[in-house]
């Protein structure tokens, strides 16, 4: 029995699916937080990660009016959930990504719990938490999620979560911030 997922974005019938895939990670960890989450990517875009448009999430965005949550958000919102939140990215990491983090984490009271690394030469990607890790070719992108042809793992086996979140500990510990 396996206990991932495959995703090939080439696909005609997987176009959104890692648009979605993200988007019900993102829910989860608003709702039960992972101790600690690694966003790993070399490239990362302010893209959407919960598209609320038909206002069924509206209790996890706070009632804030919000009809959408972008990666940034996201993250400080996880972090001011309870994780402990690394981002690993590359030091030329697009300027909205960047800019749209510091501005959140300014109004936020996350206590230092976002710690970002940058690392020249990443060119790993993935998303881990306490029970699942994305792998692949994606990068945290529009056209990664959008565009790009791409092959995603999505694995819940505990075995290789542990092995990736030692492997990223190891390899990024620490933080640049």
């Amino acid at each position: 029995m396996s206990a991932g997922r495959d995703i090939l974005r080439h696909s005609r019938y997987a176009r959104n699916e890692a648009r979605e895939l993200l988007q019900s990670i993102f829910v989860a960890e608003l709702l039960q937080p992972s101790r600690e989450l690694w966003l790993v990517s070399p490239w990362l875009n302010d893209i959407v990660v919960i598209d609320d448009a038909a206002g069924a999430f509206a209790s996890i965005l706070h009632g804030s009016g919000e009809t959408s949550l972008t990666l940034s958000a996201a993250v400080v919102r996880v972090a001011e959930a309870g994780a402990l939140v690394h981002v690993v990215t590359r030091p030329e990491v697009s300027q909205d990504f960047s800019n749209a983090l510091r501005r959140h984490l300014s109004r936020s009271s996350t206590g230092g719990r976002v710690r970002w690394k940058t690392v020249p030469t990443l060119h790993t990607k993935g998303l881990a938490g306490d029970d699942y890790r994305v792998m692949g070719s994606m990068n945290f992108t529009f056209n990664g999620i959008e565009l790009n042809d791409e092959s995603i793992r999505f694995d819940r086996d505990a075995n290789a979560v542990a092995r990736v979140r030692l492997e990223f500990e190891r390899q990024y510990g620490g933080d640049d911030a």
